[in-house]
């Protein structure tokens, strides 16, 4: 990586780490907060017995991000990174939630829309982030990046 990548890198990591506030209950479900006047919710959601693209089954969450008008796509509102950088602090808040509470799922998985090029390049950096926190990882077998499909696991 040459330099100007190394700065932009550097940027990057930095802006992530400054999250939006936000009041996070595991139980609810979703946790919404504000940026510049606009409303964001990150929904997480059970489904057991879903169809992996391993051929096995799982208990897994499927989490959604969605604006006060319940689009998944980027809404040119401003203040992306930010935001950004909250819905992975509250991801991470529902994987602790996940490992604390819910212990049988060893899966989350979101998805983008493939012809929302802003937003796959998003859910490839979440990836990046979110594939070496605790014992989760990246799950290259279960995912399908050419469907927009990311999946992230722990060991049993």
């Amino acid at each position: 990586m040459n330099t100007f990548d190394n700065k932009i890198d550097n940027v990057l990591n930095e802006a992530f780490n400054k999250p939006l506030p936000y009041k996070f209950n595991g139980k609810s479900g979703r946790t919404t907060f504000e940026s510049n006047d606009q409303l964001y919710t990150v929904i997480w959601q059970y489904i057991p017995d879903y169809d992996l693209e391993s051929g096995d089954t799982a208990d897994i969450y499927e989490i959604t991000f969605v604006d006060s008008q319940g689009r998944v796509e980027v809404t040119g509102a401003g203040n992306a990174i930010r935001v950004f950088s909250t819905v992975i602090s509250v991801i991470k808040d529902v994987l602790d939630w996940i490992n604390k509470n819910e212990s049988h799922v060893n899966h989350v998985m979101y998805k983008s829309d493939v012809n929302q090029k802003s937003r796959v390049m998003l859910y490839k950096t979440l990836t990046k982030k979110l594939g070496s926190y605790g014992d989760w990882s990246y799950d290259e077998e279960n995912s399908d990046p050419d469907y927009g499909e990311y999946m992230i696991s722990k060991e049993d």
